[in-house]
């Protein structure tokens, strides 16, 4: 158990390393590879199995459905940006307007209040992004294995005669 925390630390910081980088090419990076690492991940933990054979897996499964992953993981994204771009937008304002109207606070306080409820909306929904994200994966690992190897088909097919 120690090992595999120490392969999925060495994994997150090479990661984190690649994105600090900065360069135009690590967001195109961000967004094509961070759904196969969190797939192969998931894969590494369903199977348990080395990563290595982990890796093997995966890029089977991925082989014929890469597209898939990758509209997936795009659309849940753009579903995210569109809710954080509800932060910064008028409706959001009407709302902070309306509870500083409910709560009478000072001006001072009132910036405050605006400031730590836009953050506590935005990390809301970042986390809300990270959950749909990893069991949209997660979903997808079982369909593509389902596509890959038709495991339950085969199965349903072996007791039609029973």
């Amino acid at each position: 158990v120690l090992f595999r925390m120490f392969q999925s630390l060495v994994a997150a910081a090479s990661l984190v390393l690649v994105i600090r980088t900065g360069e135009w090419y690590t967001k195109l990076l961000l967004v094509t590879l961070f759904p196969a690492i969190v797939f192969w991940f998931y894969t590494m933990t369903v199977t348990q199995t080395s990563p290595l054979r982990a890796l093997g897996r995966s890029i089977y499964l991925l082989q014929q459905a890469f597209g898939r992953l990758l509209s997936l993981s795009l659309s849940i994204t753009l579903m995210g940006l569109l809710l954080l771009l509800f932060t910064e937008a008028t409706l959001m304002q009407f709302v902070l307007d309306w509870s500083v109207w409910v709560v009478d606070l000072s001006p001072d306080l009132r910036h405050e209040a605006n400031i730590v409820f836009r953050v506590f909306s935005t990390i809301f929904i970042l986390i809300f992004v990270f959950i749909l994200l990893f069991t949209g994966l997660a979903l997808s690992y079982y369909s593509l294995e389902e596509i890959a190897d038709a495991g339950t088909l085969k199965a349903d097919i072996e007791r039609i005669g029973r």
